[in-house]
């Protein structure tokens, strides 16, 4: 795959950018047309997330910084992955054991949990943040923090929603359409 980066970038730089958008719009035209527009706006979501969260930020430390994922990188990332996984993992149960130490319960409950997986999302671009400060780890630190921004602005925003329609089916309330405002913030979800 990296030797794709390589023998890629040279297309997909500059002005030749162009061509490729007005490509891609004319086949989304003729895709919509063969398999309807619903199935492809579905696609299109899963390949933009792939192109957003892999493909983009392994081009932008080849272009960038010069570096290549060797296997150490590959590692240190999925190592992040796992950790920061756990970390949203037992902040999720700390909010449940705090939520039923301090008797919240309903609705201020779902809301308390969503607070503290929000929090939680801050507090790793904090501690990433204050990494940066140490030179030697400039590229571990930026794969740190695109991990981590993977989980802010993918993973967390569908865990957000999926808690929302748990607390409404809970709660037994009036079904509303509204979203609430997490769920604004990240339209891609919708």
């Amino acid at each position: 795959m990296l030797e794709f980066l390589d023998t890629s970038i040279k297309f997909i730089s500059g002005l030749n950018t162009i061509p490729w958008i007005l490509i891609g719009f004319v086949l989304t035209i003729i895709f919509s047309k063969l398999f309807g527009e619903e199935y492809i706006n579905k696609a299109m979501r899963k390949n933009a997330l792939i192109l957003l969260f892999v493909f983009v930020p392994l081009l932008l430390f080849r272009i960038l910084l010069n570096v290549d994922f060797r296997i150490n990188e590959i590692i240190f990332t999925i190592t992040c992955f796992v950790i920061i996984s756990l970390m949203y993992v037992l902040a999720y149960f700390f909010a449940m054991y705090k939520s039923k130490k301090m008797n919240i319960s309903g609705k201020d409950k779902w809301k308390y949990i969503k607070t503290v997986l929000t929090n939680q999302g801050r507090s790793s671009a904090f501690v990433g943040g204050m990494m940066l400060i140490i030179a030697e780890w400039q590229v571990q630190v930026l794969i740190y923090m695109i991990v981590g921004a993977v989980f802010l602005f993918a993973i967390i925003p569908l865990v957000l929603s999926i808690l929302h329609k748990k607390e409404i089916e809970n709660i037994k309330e009036e079904k509303i359409q509204a979203l609430p405002w997490h769920l604004k913030i990240f339209p891609l979800y919708l």
